[in-house]
């Protein structure tokens, strides 16, 4: 009863005003200070939105980043792979290039031995 006073109406409107669920009513007192928290309210989520739109493209932009930069890694481990068999490759004709010089060397040594043995012996 007291605050239908305070509200300066009927207390039978009081009740059915404060009794509905569906029925959004205020007070003069505190319709103007539940405007201006609906009102922050609406800021605060239009704000957040415009933040996790923000967040979203930021994380879609580095998703895409990231993506580039692996194909980019991927691309030169091939590179690397490569030239690293290409090196190998060239190793491996060193190497049996050396193997055919020793081969070489140590037959003409056995043809100069022989020979030498020839020449003393006659």
């Amino acid at each position: 009863m007291r605050i239908a006073l305070l509200c300066k109406m009927y207390e039978d409107i009081y009740d059915i005003l404060t009794t509905r669920k569906d029925i959004h009513w205020f007070c003069g007192n505190c319709e103007q200070k539940v405007m201006h928290n609906i009102h922050i309210d609406k800021e605060v989520e239009q704000r957040c939105n415009e933040y996790f739109k923000n967040l979203e493209n930021s994380s879609t932009e580095i998703k895409a980043d990231q993506l580039k930069m692996e194909n980019r890694v991927e691309a030169l481990k091939e590179d690397v792979d490569k030239h690293l068999k290409k090196i190998c490759g060239e190793i491996n004709d060193l190497h049996n290039m050396l193997q055919q010089s020793k081969q070489d060397m140590f037959i003409d040594a056995m043809v100069t031995t022989f020979c030498t043995a020839i020449a003393h012996s006659e």
